[in-house]
C-alpha cells in the first residue's frame, strides 16, 4: 500500500483526483494538504458511503493567494483525506502536486521561486521563476535558450546554446539538450499540445505533478506518480530523459488509449448472448444463480454492467487504469477496483467468476495461469466455477496470422497488424493511432503479446491446481466438448469456454 499526500487549492481538482482513485484503493491511499477553509467544505461536502462530492460554490471552492497573507496562507495548509486510513510513516509517504494551477499559488504564497523541470519523450524544459537553478541537474546537459531570453548570472560558467525559436530548438535538439525559459506560457502550451506524455518534476523540492489541469488519465497519472518517485535519486544530477519516459510506461498495462476506442472495437459483439450463455453454464454446472460475481480483465465492463442491469451483485477489475476509467463513466457499472489476474482478490465468497473475451491468453507463462487458478478458487465459494474463454490456434491461424486494417475514426485513424508467431505460439498485435491534433497527427502506439494455448495444456494446468475442469463448450454448441473431443478441438473452433468447478472439500481446507 502507498501513501499519496496532494497538495491542492481546489475543490474540483481534489473531486476528480479522488473519483479517478475511487478503483484503486488496493493500491494507495490518497490525502490532501489543502487551506483550512477548503478542508471544512471538502469534509460537508463528500459522502464516503459513495465516494462523491455534493455540489459547492465555485467562487469558494477555488482558494486564492491572499498576497496580503501570505505567511499565514503559507503555513495554513491541513491535511485531509476522502477515507479512514492507516497513520502512514513518514517514509512512505509520497508528496505531489495536483496541479500546475496549485503549484504556481504555492510558489506565490511561499515565495520561493521553483523550477518547473517538464519532461517529454521528445525533449525537455526547464521553467526559471527566479535566478535560484537546480545547478546539479543542469551540469551533466547541453543548455539551451531561445534568442532574446535573459540568462540568470548564476549560468555564466555554464555554455549555453541561443536557439532563433522553439522549432528550431526542436530540430537540433538531443536527449541530453534542455531548454532553458521563464516563458510560462511556452510551458503550457507545450502541456496542452500532448499532455499525457508530460511529467512535471519541481526539483528544489523533489516532487512531482498531477497535472490535473491538463490531463484527463489521472488514475495512470497517479500510478506513474508512484513508480516514478521510486526512481527520484535518478534525477538528483542528471534529467535523465529515456529513464523516465521508460518509468512512464505502466507494467503489463497493454490498453492505454486503445481504451477509448475498445467499446467501438467490440461494438460487433452480442454481449447479451454471451451471458445468456454464461448464466445458462451456471445453472448446469452449479445448479444455482449465482448471488455475487466477479470478472476479471473485465476491460470497460461491458458484461458486468449488463449484468448489474439484470439485477446482479458485481465486482469487477482490470489491471489497466485507462480501461477502468471509461468503464467509470457508464450508468449501472460495477463496483471497479484495479488489479491483474494474478493478484490476489478481496472478496472470498464469491458464486461466480468469469473471465472473457481471450484476456486468458495475454497470461503467457504456464507459472501465471497456476497463479491466477490459485487466486480465483480463494476467492470462490464451495461449489462456485470459473468460466474463462480462450484464443484458440485456429482463430490465430484463419482470422490473424497475419493482418492489417485501417479504420477512420471521428477524431483520426486507427491502424491494427496482427500476426501470429508459430514457432514460439505468440500472437502478437501492434495498434497504430494517428490521432488529429491541430494541423497535423498525434501518434499513438500499443504493442499486444498473446500466448496461443493448446487445450491439453490448459487442461493439464488445471488438473494440478484446486480447481477441477468439468466442461468445455464453445458459443454455438450446446455439447460439452471435453473430455472426448480434445485431439481436434484446438483446430476446429476459433473460441473456446472453460467451465471450473471449486469443491466443497477445497473450501474445508
Amino acid at each position: 500500500m502507498y501513501y499519496l499526500e496532494i497538495i491542492s487549492f481546489d475543490h474540483q481538482e481534489v473531486e476528480r483526483i479522488c473519483c479517478a482513485a475511487w478503483f484503486l484503493q488496493n493500491t494507495l491511499q490518497i490525502a490532501f494538504s489543502c487551506p483550512e477553509s477548503l478542508v471544512v467544505q471538502l469534509d460537508k461536502a463528500y459522502d464516503p458511503k459513495t465516494g462523491r462530492f455534493s455540489k459547492l460554490d465555485s467562487a469558494s471552492s477555488k482558494s486564492k493567494p491572499d498576497t496580503g497573507k501570505l505567511d499565514e496562507r503559507a503555513s495554513s495548509l491541513k491535511v485531509w483525506s476522502p477515507q479512514p486510513a492507516k497513520p502512514a510513516k513518514a517514509k512512505d509517504t509520497i508528496k505531489c502536486f495536483a496541479s500546475l494551477d496549485s503549484f504556481l499559488i504555492q510558489n506565490d504564497l511561499t515565495n520561493s521561486g521553483e523550477s518547473i523541470l517538464a519532461l517529454h519523450p521528445q525533449g525537455k524544459i526547464l521553467l526559471i521563476q527566479k535566478d535560484k537553478l537546480p545547478l546539479d541537474l543542469l551540469k551533466n546537459n547541453v543548455l539551451c535558450c531561445l534568442d532574446g531570453e535573459a540568462i540568470p548570472e548564476s549560468l555564466n560558467r555554464f555554455e549555453v546554446v541561443s536557439h532563433p525559436n522553439f522549432r528550431a530548438f526542436m530540430n537540433k535538439r538531443s536527449d541530453a539538450h534542455i531548454l532553458l525559459t521563464a516563458n510560462l506560457s511556452l510551458v503550457m502550451s507545450c502541456l496542452m499540445h500532448d499532455s499525457g506524455n508530460w511529467i512535471l518534476y519541481h526539483p528544489e523540492s523533489q516532487i512531482y505533478n498531477l497535472l490535473a489541469d491538463y490531463r484527463s488519465d489521472l488514475s495512470k497519472a497517479l500510478l506513474q506518480t508512484l513508480r516514478i518517485s521510486k526512481a527520484k535519486e535518478a534525477l538528483k544530477e542528471r534529467a535523465n530523459l529515456e529513464l523516465f519516459h521508460s518509468l512512464m510506461q505502466l507494467e503489463d498495462d497493454s490498453y492505454s488509449f486503445f481504451a477509448e476506442h475498445y467499446d467501438d472495437y467490440m461494438s460487433h459483439v452480442n454481449y447479451e448472448q454471451w451471458i445468456d450463455k454464461v448464466l445458462a453454464w451456471q445453472k448446469q454446472y452449479c445448479g444455482r444463480p449465482p448471488t455475487r460475481i466477479i470478472e476479471l480483465a473485465c476491460g470497460t465492463a461491458n458484461i458486468s454492467t449488463r449484468l448489474v442491469n439484470r439485477g446482479y451483485e458485481v465486482d469487477a477489475c482490470d489491471l489497466s487504469v485507462a480501461m477502468l476509467e471509461v468503464a467509470n463513466r457508464k450508468v449501472n457499472k460495477p463496483n471497479l477496483f484495479q488489479a491483474g489476474l494474478t493478484d490476489p482478490l478481496p472478496n472470498k465468497e464469491y458464486s461466480l467468476a468469469i473471465c472473457m473475451f481471450d484476456s486468458i491468453n495475454y497470461l503467457v507463462k504456464s507459472s501465471q495461469i497456476t497463479k491466477m487458478l490459485q487466486e480465483v478458487s480463494a476467492s470462490l465459494a464451495a461449489d462456485g466455477l470459473l468460466i474463462f474463454d480462450i484464443s484458440t490456434l485456429n482463430n490465430s491461424q484463419e482470422n490473424f496470422e497475419d493482418l492489417c486494417n485501417l479504420q477512420k475514426s471521428a477524431n483520426g485513424y486507427l491502424m491494427h497488424q496482427a500476426w501470429f508467431q508459430a514457432l514460439q505460439m505468440l500472437q502478437r498485435s501492434s495498434l497504430h493511432y494517428f490521432k488529429k491534433q491541430g494541423f497535423g497527427y498525434q501518434l499513438q502506439v500499443e504493442q499486444h503479446t498473446q500466448r496461443v494455448y493448446r487445450v491439453s495444456e490448459l487442461a493439464e494446468l488445471i488438473a494440478r491446481s484446486p480447481l477441477e475442469l468439468v466442461a468445455i463448450h464453445s458459443l454455438n454448441q450446446k455439447a460439452n466438448l471435453y473430455p472426448r473431443h480434445l485431439q481436434s478441438i484446438d483446430t476446429k473452433y476459433p473460441r473456446l469456454f472453460f467451465i471450473l468447478r471449486k469443491q466443497r472439500h477445497e473450501q474445508a481446507v
